[in-house]
């Protein structure tokens, strides 16, 4: 019964925009999901990448190619939408749309207030540049990628591990998947 109370509690304009943040995350990921099976791979991406859908690695076939070249209107339209949206309605995307921020922010709404880290008393600046350094310097030169840590592979690796799959597993054991 607290729980309803608690919901009771919310504004309505936040319960709306709840609604539409589960909404998006059905509408939005769940299509990932299938994505790697056209191309036949049990990783989110696989062999192709939807973010990076620019780039060419070294190493890559004309079949890698052509498989970049053939999802590249999913990562263009997607771009474009939501570059389209934020010029239009500011920060409609990141606020009322965005699966990728919405789980989490959904999540830590759960979360009791005692069990939370008050980051307001941390220094911002200090913490935002090491953050970042540590994206654009220590990982290069430690030799990880940031393919390494992306959610199209973590995600699917997590549940194997749940599940007792052995590449789950070995990705939960392994310094950084």
């Amino acid at each position: 019964m607290k729980i309803f109370s608690s919901i009771k509690a919310i504004p309505n304009g936040q319960k709306y925009r709840y609604l539409l943040l589960i909404v998006s995350m059905v509408v939005f990921l769940s299509p990932l999901a299938l994505i790697p099976e056209m191309f036949g791979n049990s990783d989110l991406c696989g062999r192709l990448c939807i973010r990076r859908f620019f780039l060419y690695f070294p190493g890559m076939t004309l079949e890698d190619i052509g498989n970049q070249m053939s999802v590249a209107w999913i990562g263009v339209i997607a771009l474009s939408i939501i570059l389209i949206t934020t010029l239009f309605f500011g920060r409609m995307w990141c606020a009322y749309i965005c699966p990728a921020g919405a789980f989490p922010e959904l999540v830590s709404r759960m979360i009791p207030d005692r069990w939370k880290i008050e980051f307001r008393g941390l220094p911002q600046v200090p913490l935002r540049y090491g953050y970042f350094s540590v994206y654009l310097v220590l990982m290069p030169m430690l030799g990880i990628s940031a393919c390494t840590l992306c959610n199209f592979v973590t995600v699917p690796r997590i549940f194997e591990a749940f599940i007792g799959d052995f590449m789950g597993i070995a990705f939960i054991l392994s310094a950084v998947g």
